[in-house]
This record gives C-alpha cells, structure tokens and sequence, in this order.
C-alpha cells in the first residue's frame, strides 16, 4: 500500500498458520502520521490471534517508539521512520529506525545510558519516561544509536 506518506509492505512465509507475518511501514518524521502507524500495529497484531490487551500494548510501544524515532530524528521530508513488525504465535518483534538528527545524539546517549539505572527517570525529570513505559510493557529492547540513525527493536511475548 502506498500514499503520499506512508508506504507499506507486508509478507508471510507462505501463509503457514504458525509462521510469522511481517509489515514494514516507512514513512516522514511527522508526528501526525504515527497515530495510523500505530493503530496499523494494533491491528496486524490482532489479525495475528494476539488478544485485544495484548494488542494495545503492542500499539503503545509502537507508538512511543516512533514518537521518539519523529522528536530525536531528522525532520523534513527527505528524512524517515521505518517502524517492521513481525508477528508469530509466541512473540511481535518490533524495530524502529530513524535517521539521527547530529544535535540531538549527545542527549539520547545520555537518556538511554539511564535506562539501566534503578529509577532512571526522576520526579522532575522531563525526558526519558517513555522509554521506561517501553521497557515495562516488553519483553526486551535494545537501541542502538549512531551518526547515522537510532534504531530501537522491542519483542514483547504474547501473554495468556
């Protein structure tokens, strides 16, 4: 599926009832394109037999992580989020990637440094709290930041 913003791709393995399914969702660092690309994610997962619960924190990760991927990126229209999600019977696994914005590297080194830290996010502290929504509601994540782009995989295992 293709429009002005966002461009999508999905596959299967052949359509096996226990192989995975992946989409692929590409699109300009716009924060009004990540309710659609966040509400897609929710319904691909429910098309993949995961519960509404589980659906909806499917959703809100993939809605913090592109929010992240639009505020720490590069703006404009050459620049762009790719939000990949593969679904199967026991796991979604989740990878954002954005093109790094050079003055604002420092700072997200300095958020996700925290991360690892027993209550890395401060009463006053206004930054940083997403990521420890995130790592609530998965199973594991993983950010990898360069010059060249950020990029964030998340698998949250299907609960029940």
């Amino acid at each position: 599926m293709k429009n002005d913003n966002l461009v999508t791709e999905t596959s299967s393995d052949g359509g096996s009832a226990e192989g995975a399914k992946a989409i692929t969702v590409t699109f300009p660092p716009f924060l009004k394109l990540v309710p659609p690309v966040r509400q897609l994610a929710s319904r691909f997962a429910r098309l993949g037999g995961y519960s509404t619960k589980d659906a909806f924190r499917i959703e809100t990760i993939v809605d913090e992580v592109c929010n992240n991927a639009v505020d720490h990126g590069q703006s404009g229209v050459e620049s762009k989020v790719e939000m990949h999600m593969a679904v199967d019977r026991e796991k979604a696994d989740i990878s954002v990637t954005n093109q790094s914005d050079p003055k604002k590297v420092a700072v997200l080194k300095e958020l996700v440094g925290r991360i690892g830290q027993a209550n890395h996010v401060g009463n006053d502290d206004r930054r940083g709290r997403g990521l420890a929504l995130i790592r609530m509601l998965s199973s594991n994540m993983d950010v990898n930041i360069t010059d060249h782009g950020t990029s964030v995989h998340v698998t949250k295992l299907r609960e029940g």
